[in-house]
This record gives structure tokens, C-alpha cells and sequence, in this order.
């Protein structure tokens, strides 16, 4: 385990503190750390990947690039889609990941975290579902652009 910390870079220790603070329950900090570090040593030894890759990828194939805001007129709220930071980014892309994580039917965390992570490498899974479905939003939203252009 020492070692394989060691071979994380500090930005993907940060996003694996994140990930293991969201998904924490009972104060068991520890048990989840190690956890997720044994299901980036079996991922990495079943698809030969470097773990820096993996969290990288799957990072990036979850995240959204585009968010929707509220305007509010004249009583309606409309959705307009815009651009998004890195940061806010990533924040909802690991929410999404957590919640996909929650729902899956296997019964160990262990499990269900490597499941999860491989579909989102291979471009399936039901996070991947969840970016698709705000994409679909953003596209039917649109149009909306063009109305609140100007204002």
C-alpha cells in the first residue's frame, strides 16, 4: 500500500480524499481508503493501465462540459445551457460517480466500485447514463440561447 501511494501523483491523492470523504459513511475512513486503493490495483492489473491513468479516465469520461442555469422570467424559469469550469466540473461528475456507485445491485463496495469503474472505461455505465441524460437536456435547451441572446 505505501508503495502504491507513493506512485499517485498529489492532484489524484486529492481526488481520491474527495471521492473517499463523499462515499463515507460511519466515519470508517480508513476501511474505504484501502478499499478503493485495492480496486485501482485490481483494475490496474486486469486492463494494464497506470493508476494515474485510470482515475484520469475515468475522471474525464464521467465530467460534463456543459451545465444547465436557471433564468427566471417573467415568472418562468428557463434553462439555459452554458459553459463550465474545470473545478465545478468535476464536482459533478464525482457526484454523478458516487450516485451510480450507490445504486448498482452488487453486495460488496468492492465490487460495485470495480464494476462501475470498468463500464465508464469502456464507455457504458450507469454514470456515463446520467452525462448522457443532462447532455440530452442541454441539446433540448438550446434554442433558448438564441431567445435570451441579447437580454
Amino acid at each position: 500500500m505505501v508503495r502504491l501511494q507513493k506512485r499517485i501523483s498529489k492532484s489524484k491523492k486529492s481526488f481520491i480524499l474527495v471521492f473517499v470523504n463523499r462515499f463515507m459513511r460511519d466515519g470508517k475512513k480508513d476501511f474505504m481508503y484501502k478499499n478503493f486503493l485495492l480496486v485501482l490495483i485490481y483494475i490496474k492489473n486486469r486492463l494494464k493501465l497506470a493508476f494515474d491513468k485510470i482515475l484520469e479516465r475515468v475522471l474525464e469520461n464521467v465530467r460534463p462540459l456543459i451545465q444547465l442555469k436557471p433564468k427566471f422570467v417573467s415568472g418562468i424559469i428557463y434553462l439555459l445551457p452554458s459553459f463550465i469550469s474545470e473545478i465545478k466540473s468535476k464536482t459533478l461528475g464525482l457526484s454523478w460517480l458516487v450516485r451510480a456507485i450507490r445504486v448498482r445491485s452488487e453486495d460488496d463496495f468492492k465490487e460495485r466500485l470495480v464494476s462501475e469503474f470498468y463500464d465508464i472505461l469502456h464507455y457504458r455505465g450507469l454514470a456515463l447514463s446520467y452525462r448522457r441524460e443532462y447532455y440530452k437536456l442541454c441539446l433540448n435547451n438550446r434554442a433558448l440561447l438564441f431567445k435570451f441572446r441579447n437580454k
